[in-house]
């Protein structure tokens, strides 16, 4: 019989093989077509010291249309050899074993499960962990891992960096080295054109800012809101500060709540705030109208009301103070009072006056005519100019005890 290759039957050592089953190890791994290079031993015979240029390797569930759960064997692995017909094929691919402590004597990354468990790894240290408690695990590594837990139907990812992409918006978690500093973002769009936008950002922020949340419309392709008419910012001390901006930047609302017990609030464009409320922490307060009228309250209940032309003080025990460019008038709360300007030149004209009747009414008293017997007696209606003297005195005298 003329020689024969080993895919021709009549060569003898494929009818030796027919049916025959032996180790193989892997010399060289083709994966598109799901062939390797196998060389035999540990067989008898034909088995045995074979080196098989194209082996196919077996996959319990693979179809002709290309769906298939398959493991890709590596080159120096080892596999179980057997022959169909004098065809070769390669099944499993396992590690070598020692007779004290098994397939785990080598590698170093096995898992360490329990009897019905099922595990998928690679070298590369990933895994799936298929628990017979119901617990899944998926594993790149130790910092990036996925868990479900039966127990509460629980949920657990692992991670150092975190993104997740939807039409509706993103979330994202990134951790900067060498600091490790942390920060949270999120977008959350009306539309995909991303017209409008909620963006959210919390922890490292910038370098005194832990949260801020920004809404308005975005450009295309660029992260966060390019116009905002909406800002939120929490700082590391625990300031709070709030602005509303409409469409175009005109106009508004400026809040800030410090953590001193400081609140201001402002509307309109800043800094000429058409309104203006500012609250220090001891209870002081200030309004102010386009800055052309201003109410100030301090901690004791003093008030004061002012604009370009005059103000009004009430002060907390009582005494108030008016004024105006041209005059000012003010009254303690014992009753007196203090004038200036045009309104003191009249009070004093008023006192001088009543000096000057009530000298008159004096004079008037005293007086007498002369008649053909001699002088006259004092007016007989004297009782009244007597009368009328005594209540010109107690105005002067009222109005004196008045003054400042």
């Amino acid at each position: 019989m003329a020689d024969c290759t080993l895919y021709e039957r009549g060569n003898k050592a494929r009818i030796e093989q027919a049916g025959g089953i032996c180790f193989g190890h892997i010399d060289a791994v083709y994966p598109e077509q799901r062939l390797c290079r196998v060389r035999t031993f540990g067989g008898s015979g034909g088995l045995t010291d074979q080196d098989i240029l194209k082996c196919q390797w077996i996959n319990m569930d693979s179809n002709p249309q290309g769906d298939e759960a398959t493991s890709i064997p590596r080159k120096g692995s080892t596999g179980l050899v057997f022959f169909i017909d004098g065809e070769p094929f390669i099944f499993g691919f396992f590690r070598g074993m020692s007779s004290e402590q098994g397939a785990g004597a080598v590698g170093g990354n096995e898992y360490k499960g329990v009897e019905g468990d099922k595990v998928f790894s690679t070298i590369g240290g990933n895994r799936i962990v298929i628990k017979r408690s119901g617990l899944i695990e998926v594993k790149s590594k130790e910092t990036l891992k996925r868990i479900y837990m039966p127990t509460d139907s629980q949920l657990i990812d692992i991670c150092r960096n975190y993104k997740l992409m939807a039409d509706g918006g993103f979330q994202k978690w990134t951790t900067t080295s060498p600091l490790n500093t942390t920060k949270y973002a999120a977008e959350y769009r009306m539309n995909m054109a991303r017209f409008f936008v909620l963006y959210d950002e919390i922890g490292n922020v910038d370098a005194t800012t832990v949260f801020r949340r920004t809404a308005g419309a975005a450009f295309p392709a660029v992260e966060g809101v390019s116009a905002s008419v909406f800002k939120h910012e929490i700082k590391i001390t625990g300031e709070n500060t709030l602005q509303i901006t409409p469409p175009g930047g005109i106009g508004g609302v400026n809040v800030s709540i410090k953590p001193t017990g400081a609140i201001s609030i402002g509307t309109g464009l800043a800094p000429i705030n058409q309104f203006a409320l500012d609250v220090s922490p001891d209870g002081s307060t200030t309004v102010s109208v386009n800055k052309q009228g201003t109410v100030t309250i301090d901690k004791l209940g003093a008030i004061k009301a002012e604009n370009k032309l005059g103000s009004i003080a009430l002060s907390e025990v009582g005494d108030i103070d008016i004024k105006n460019k041209l005059s000012s008038i003010s009254m303690s709360a014992a009753g007196k009072f203090k004038v200036q300007g045009a309104i003191a030149e009249l009070l004093d004209l008023f006192d001088k006056t009543l000096e000057q009747q009530i000298n008159t009414l004096i004079a008037l008293q005293m007086l007498t005519v002369g008649t053909g017997t001699g002088p006259s007696s004092v007016p007989i209606n004297l009782p009244d100019f007597t009368k009328a003297q005594a209540q010109l005195m107690q105005v002067k005298m009222l109005l004196a005890s008045m003054k400042g």
